[in-house]
């Protein structure tokens, strides 16, 4: 199983995007805060996928908690959501990391995230 976590401070854009994935087959753990983020990374069994808000709480977080998290797991994919911050992912992105705009449907981040697991070959 395929397991995801899912960064988005918004309580219900994180439970309609958490349901899409768990929906598609996914494993997810959801965290809602920078706190929840950071507790996450302690998961020995590790994430295939990060799909992480750029605004976390705190204007940016979403970057620099990707970076953590491939400091963890070298290999983790990353989808940022973002509705102003897409013009920064290139330069505060982690490398390889997508884009997914808001707003989009949850169907469009099913497709998104399959996509990006299907190149990276998971």
């Amino acid at each position: 199983m395929t397991r995801i976590l899912l960064v988005e401070d918004e309580a219900a854009i994180c439970i309609l995007l958490a349901e899409a994935l768990l929906d598609a087959g996914f494993v997810v753990t959801d965290c809602m805060s920078p706190e929840e983020g950071n507790a996450a990374l302690a998961d020995a069994d590790g994430y295939r996928l990060l799909v992480s808000d750029v605004n976390v709480g705190v204007r940016g977080w979403g970057f620099d908690f990707a970076h953590r998290a491939r400091a963890v797991w070298p290999d983790l994919a990353v989808v940022y959501v973002t509705g102003d911050a897409a013009a920064d992912v290139p330069r505060r992105g982690v490398p390889g990391s997508t884009v997914l705009p808001k707003p989009f449907l949850p169907l469009e981040l099913v497709r998104h995230v399959r996509g990006v697991l299907a190149g990276a070959g998971a």
